[in-house]
């Protein structure tokens, strides 16, 4: 127990505080002892307000309203917000759907270079006995393939934010320039798993399903007991959360939602664009050791 506020027979109140005891932590008690004053001295304050007008005007008691602006004019707290909007488990679903999504267009990027191949599609053979490089060939199907997931992304933007109705914070511009950026990885990941040496085309797509499931899992696509879970491993593993793409694309438009500034969101792009990067250097690595003994 904190302490007691008790009200004698003339209407005044009387604090009485206990001292630390019961293994109560002295900062526990502090905010204890601040809240209970701060009820006594509102209350005295109020009765003080309500006999002066009493005494001046007795004919504005009959007006609540009056009185109850007068009774405001003193509030010890205000309501603030701690994060630019707030909170929504519906836009933090949103969100991390966006993260699946990102991921789920690198079967774009698959397809592309399966095309490219010449030992896996025809139109690989034919490309290859051509006049254009090699290079120059998945360079065009990559620009391809990065236009037509940025389109799919931004049309997933669009329906969740004039059809679901999900709040961007008024930041749209930027979350087209985020679209872009999620689009290049998700080009540069199909890469990936596409280059992947003697594994087939289908192993490939169920491997990227797997993965992406798996990594939205712990981006907290799957309710609320996922949500805490996924923010508990963010707290304890930090390193994990910021390898997992799922988790990286849901909070890049987490932080232009929950900050003010600007610069968490251009924290979490450039972390994006570095994992690009490291992933077609990988996969150019993959593709460059691929020989043909025929086509």
């Amino acid at each position: 127990m904190v302490g007691v506020l008790s009200v004698d027979s003339e209407g005044m109140p009387h604090l009485a505080v206990s001292p630390v005891s019961d293994g109560m932590g002295v900062s526990t008690m502090q905010v204890g002892r601040t809240i209970l004053n701060t009820v006594a001295d509102t209350y005295v304050r109020n009765a003080d307000l309500l006999q002066g007008i009493a005494h001046d005007n007795p004919m504005a008691l009959a007006d609540p309203g009056l009185v109850e602006r007068a009774l405001s004019q003193g509030d010890a707290t205000v309501q603030v917000s701690l994060t630019h909007n707030e909170p929504s488990q519906s836009v933090r679903f949103y969100y991390a759907l966006l993260g699946m999504a990102c991921l789920f267009c690198a079967q774009i990027g698959m397809v592309a270079v399966c095309e490219a191949q010449p030992n896996l599609s025809a139109l690989g053979a034919r490309r290859a006995v051509g006049a254009v490089s090699r290079g120059k060939t998945l360079a065009a199907a990559l620009a391809a393939s990065w236009v037509l997931a940025t389109a799919c992304l931004l049309a997933a933007l669009a329906y969740m934010r004039f059809t679901a109705g999900i709040d961007f914070a008024g930041r749209e511009v930027a979350c087209i320039g985020a679209i872009a950026v999620c689009a290049l990885f998700s080009t540069a990941f199909g890469t990936l798993l596409e280059s992947l040496p003697k594994v087939g085309f289908g192993v490939k797509t169920g491997l990227l399903t797997g993965t992406t499931c798996l990594l939205s899992l712990f981006a907290g696509l799957y309710g609320e007991p996922v949500m805490n879970m996924a923010d508990q491993l963010a707290r304890d593993y930090p390193l994990l959360a910021s390898l997992n793409p799922a988790k990286v694309v849901t909070d890049t438009f987490y932080s232009l939602y929950y900050y003010d500034s600007l610069e968490p969101f251009f924290g979490k792009v450039g972390l994006l664009l570095a994992m690009t990067a490291v992933v077609f250097a990988v996969s150019a690595l993959f593709i460059r050791r691929q020989r043909y003994a025929s086509i």
